[in-house]
């Protein structure tokens, strides 16, 4: 007696689920899609920085998606994500450079002096000889430097190479987002002459307790270069609102 089995032969006018072409078609429609959000967030989130758009400024998906050449989707979610990061707030029609008042700035400013000079504690307990060299070729090169645009580079590759040091991917991505929240609002007082001197000098104070691998004098370090650059933020910000 012939055994049956519990199958049939497809029908074929039915599609078959799972067909290995339609799931491969639907993985690289996937990626192209991440990949192209991703491209836009990056550009956003660059003009944001570079003050292309400045805070209260009104972001239109139509507008943005024209301008960058792409459709208004990977705008949409780019854009979402840049509200998840405070850089963007929702407004009726679209999306807004978010604002932020001095108390604002003052708390964000709270939360990266107790992140970073934490970092700075780790960095001298976990640096290696690599990271120690890099601290101090950028401290080298912030010394020579007589432009103030380079001088501000350099301080931002700094406490980017500072973070590296303290070996905690998590922490390094929080401050980055920090950093692009401050990137925003007003800094002409931290662009003077006086105050990129007095920033190599609390940088050479940081360099020399982390490579002493002193964690405690690293995060009094940091934590007095941070607190004054701070105070020189809010009073402007105190001023501009007057």
């Amino acid at each position: 007696m012939t055994r049956r089995t519990g199958t049939r032969p497809a029908d074929a006018g039915e599609p078959m689920a799972g067909d290995p072409a339609d799931l491969a078609d639907g993985v690289a429609s996937d990626a192209v899609g991440r990949d192209a959000t991703a491209g836009q967030y990056q550009r956003l989130r660059r003009e944001l920085i570079e003050g292309r758009y400045r805070p209260g400024t009104l972001l239109l998906e139509t507008a943005v998606s024209a301008d960058h050449g792409v459709s208004r989707t990977p705008v949409r979610e780019a854009m979402a994500r840049l509200e998840q990061d405070g850089l963007l707030e929702r407004a009726v029609r679209g999306y807004r450079v978010r604002t932020r008042s001095p108390e604002e700035v003052l708390d964000v400013y709270e939360a990266r002096i107790a992140l970073e000079s934490h970092v700075a504690a780790t960095a001298a307990i976990r640096h290696t000889a690599l990271d120690l060299a890099l601290l101090r070729h950028i401290q080298e090169q912030a010394l020579r430097a007589e432009d103030p645009v380079e001088s501000r580079r350099l301080d931002g590759e700094f406490h980017r190479a500072l973070r590296q040091a303290a070996h905690n991917v998590t922490t390094a991505e929080l401050l980055e987002r920090l950093d692009a929240q401050m990137a925003l609002y007003g800094n002409r007082a931290t662009r003077d002459r006086s105050n990129l001197d007095l920033t190599r000098a609390e940088h050479e104070r940081v360099l020399d307790a982390v490579a002493r691998r002193d964690p405690q004098a690293a995060r009094e370090r940091l934590t007095e270069h941070l607190t004054r650059v701070r105070d020189l933020r809010i009073a402007e910000l105190v001023e501009g609102r007057d």
